[in-house]
């Protein structure tokens, strides 16, 4: 009798001590959640929009000052900090880009208007985002990108909606005008250039505007003579009303597009010459590397090689200050990538608040059970101590259980990246596509297109190209295709009456300066050197026979 009486005082206590600690838990985690915030970083916002006002003061004076203050704000960039601090580094990264852009650097532009982006991540539309998208686009456009261009005015449209202001909002429904001409939606140039025709502002830049997307969009109905008129009409009110020489050069380019889609070959290359000399006398050094893409070829043809290897070497040059193709893709593939990321991150936050909200509940109604089991088990300690014993045994098999659980919650999540043996398979299935098939051999070919080849998608395919062949999607393409260009200018056979134009579009190339370009990188020689010397090798080998 004594020692169930030591007993019973033994567990009442255990009990009563459950019953304590129980209430203490519930009344931390009422005040963890309740009262936890983050630190205030006020602070740091003052700082940086005053350097922002410093460095937007020197902008005209002294460009190069306000770059280097510029980049000082960029890289104070912290992940912990609020959204009005992200919005001031953001702003910083718009203005540096449009000096950069004076300068014609529009690789490290483009860098840092994808960064900008990056940092800024607000959900609410504003004019910065508009203005970093409407600039992206506008380098796509540059480097005759014409989908992506597109698809990133339309955006930075949707986005200006409710904003109310119409200056910003022409100059994206200009380019979407453009840039659906470029890519032959005409009906949607159309609909594009009505609704900027009904704004009616009062500008030169306007009636300009009008005037040349007017011309772009009879190009797209296949309306010619039309076009090439009010072209015309464009670059003579350009010249009438002293505008900067950029607009008379946009309107040459423009003419030189409608003559090469009317099929007109010496009224194109004619225009084309005139952009040139305009441009590279005015320093306009964007539409003289537009000229340069096609003018090189075309004298290389006409006999005149001095000519053409002065302007080959003047492209190059112009290609390695104004847009280098290999950081152009991969700031292109690493826009994609962020905005991946984005929506990963989005997914990410919602599965989180999700668990963290039956994680308290989970809590709330254990601890609500445990104090409640206390206080009965308390009363009634020394009737039912076969019966607790129970219930504590229950309670550890339930936790052992919820243990087994979480362990599996993990095991599924950790199957759900990719392993080391899928990386090898879709490896292989990628080196099949490249080695077996021609399908690479088509202009249109994508990453899109590789990625249903390998019954993938587009984010797996480029991991695995990243780290499986060392090189980014656009560089693998290119090798593979300068690959076989060699293997066809050594067989005479059947490629031996091939100009270099005609092999360089059998395996996929639109242009020549791209393949050019793309040829001299891998093989450290031109095409039409090492087509030369192709030739000797094999007359030399057949002379041995």
């Amino acid at each position: 009798m004594a020692s169930q009486n030591i007993y019973s005082i033994g567990l009442h206590r255990f009990l009563s001590s459950m019953f304590t600690a129980a209430l203490f838990i519930s009344i931390l985690s009422c005040s963890t959640r309740f009262h936890h915030k983050e630190p205030s970083m006020q602070d740091n916002r003052a700082t940086l929009a005053a350097s922002l006002r410093h460095a937007a003061t020197i902008s005209h004076r002294n460009p190069d000052s306000a770059l280097i203050a510029y980049y000082g704000i960029v890289n104070r960039f912290d992940h912990k900090m609020d959204d009005s601090c992200r919005s001031i580094i953001a702003d910083a990264c718009l203005c540096a880009s449009r000096i950069l852009v004076r300068s014609h650097n529009y690789t490290e532009a483009m860098s840092l208007l994808t960064r900008g982006l990056s940092i800024y991540g607000s959900s609410k539309p504003s004019m910065l985002e508009v203005r970093m998208l409407n600039n992206i686009g506008n380098i796509h456009l540059l480097n005759q990108n014409y989908s992506m261009a597109e698809h990133i005015y339309s955006e930075a449209y949707d986005k200006i909606h409710g904003i109310g202001n119409d200056l910003a909002r022409s100059q994206i429904l200009c380019n979407q005008v453009v840039s659906n001409a470029y890519i032959g939606k005409a009906k949607k140039a159309r609909h594009y250039l009505d609704i900027y025709k009904s704004l009616k502002l009062r500008t030169h830049n306007y009636t300009y505007n009008s005037k040349l997307m007017e011309g772009c969009v009879l190009r797209a109905e296949h309306k010619y003579t039309q076009s090439v008129e009010m072209l015309n009409k464009a670059m003579k009110y350009a010249a009438d009303n002293d505008l900067p020489a950029e607009y008379k050069c946009d309107a040459l380019k423009e003419l030189s597009n409608t003559y090469k889609a009317a099929g007109m070959a010496h009224e194109y290359l004619d225009r084309l010459q005139q952009l040139y000399n305009l441009a590279k006398a005015e320093g306009v050094e964007d539409e003289q590397m537009f000229a340069l893409r096609v003018l090189p070829e075309y004298y290389e043809k006409k006999g005149e090689k001095d000519k053409a290897d002065a302007l080959y070497a003047e492209s190059e040059r112009l290609s390695r200050k104004i847009l280098n193709p290999t950081d152009y893709n991969r700031i292109n593939s690493y826009y994609a990538i962020n905005e991946h990321e984005k929506q990963l991150d989005e997914i990410s936050l919602l599965r989180t608040e999700k668990l963290l909200e039956h994680e308290r509940s989970r809590v709330a109604r254990t601890i609500a059970g445990v104090a409640g089991i206390s206080l009965v088990l308390a009363i009634l300690a020394i009737i039912v101590i076969v019966k607790q014993k129970r219930r504590i045994t229950q309670s550890y098999r339930d936790l052992y259980e919820l243990n087994l659980s979480q362990d599996k919650a993990e095991k599924m999540q950790l199957s759900a990246r990719i392993s080391d043996e899928q990386t090898r398979v879709l490896s292989e299935k990628i080196r099949h596509v490249m080695d077996d098939t021609d399908e690479l051999y088509d202009p249109d070919f994508s990453l899109a297109r590789l990625a249903e080849l390998t019954e993938s998608n587009n984010w797996y395919v480029s991991k695995v190209i990243n780290e499986v062949f060392g090189v980014n999607f656009r560089s693998l393409v290119n090798e593979c295709r300068i690959k076989e260009a060699r293997r066809r200018m050594a067989d005479k056979a059947i490629y031996g009456q091939y100009t270099l134009q005609a092999l360089a579009e059998s395996v996929g190339f639109r242009s020549m300066s791209t393949f050019n370009a793309a040829f001299k990188k891998i093989v450290k020689m031109t095409p039409s050197a090492y087509m030369k010397e192709t030739r000797r090798h094999n007359a030399s080998d057949t002379d041995n026979l």
